[in-house]
């Protein structure tokens, strides 16, 4: 659980940053009007509407949360390293368009994944506390880290490192959301990839009727075992054996009656 709150308060307080200020920041890196920096920034949310259905239907087929998650830090990655690294001299408004999608796109899947996950890591019974407990951790998050960044951007009379700043978070967002897919294959069985996964409660049901079985299964080999055992008797009349039945697994010395 805690693995996947910190995925999803470090990508999406990111996102929230960078929705907070990109007006400008397009604005002073492409030279355009602020009317213009507006309709470029708009771009985000644009991203969102039309990307959130096809997506919500694609995690639904294939599952892989996780691996969708980790494919968003590293898009995010790509958008801060092009708004903090592109030359001043590439003026297209291609640039900031591409940038905003790459933003666009996994704000939207964030929102979509961040509810199942808790449902699946955490009991029925505090799926609502955990995600109470993330959307505070996100909202303080989101909040403290705009404020920052302008003081940044104030004191360096740009936003170049601004987005330097978020381009490192977003490098240890990608670190995260890595090591949780590995704790998730170690201790959930991969239940964060699967289309269908089992919650908890499921798993928990799972595993008493597979000890149920492997006792059962135990106990009837138990029994066989002992009517070989039973059976392992030699018969002898007359000085000759009539009968040898002794199973090759039986340690128990032959009767000879």
């Amino acid at each position: 659980y805690w693995l996947v709150m910190a995925t999803m308060t470090m990508c999406i307080g990111l996102v929230i940053s960078v929705m907070a200020f990109s007006t400008a920041l397009i604005v002073e890196k492409w030279k355009v009007k602020d009317e213009t920096g507006a309709t470029l920034s708009s771009v985000i949310v644009i991203t969102i509407v039309v990307t959130c259905l096809p997506l919500g239907a694609l995690v639904d087929k294939i599952g892989q949360r996780l691996t969708l998650t980790t494919a968003c830090s590293v898009m995010f990655t790509v958008s801060m390293a092009m708004l903090a690294f592109i030359p001043s001299g590439w003026t297209s408004i291609a640039w900031p368009i591409i940038a905003m999608v790459l933003i666009g796109i996994p704000y939207g899947l964030y929102a979509l994944l961040m509810g199942m996950c808790y449902a699946i890591v955490l009991p029925e019974s505090k799926v609502t506390f955990g995600m109470g407990v993330s959307q505070a951790a996100i909202i303080v998050w989101g909040a403290a880290l705009p404020p920052n960044l302008g003081q940044i951007a104030d004191r360096t009379k740009s936003y170049r490192w601004s987005m330097i700043v978020l381009f490192c978070l977003a490098i240890i967002s990608v670190i995260i959301s890595i090591i949780t897919i590995l704790e998730d294959r170690r201790f959930g069985i991969g239940s964060l990839q699967m289309p269908k996964p089992k919650t908890n409660h499921q798993r928990e049901d799972a595993d008493e009727v597979k000890k149920k079985k492997k006792k059962k299964k135990k106990k009837k080999e138990e029994e066989e075992e002992r009517r070989r055992v039973a059976a392992a008797v030699v018969v002898v009349e007359m000085g000759e054996i009539i009968q040898v039945e002794r199973p090759p697994s039986s340690s128990l010395p032959v009767m000879i009656i």
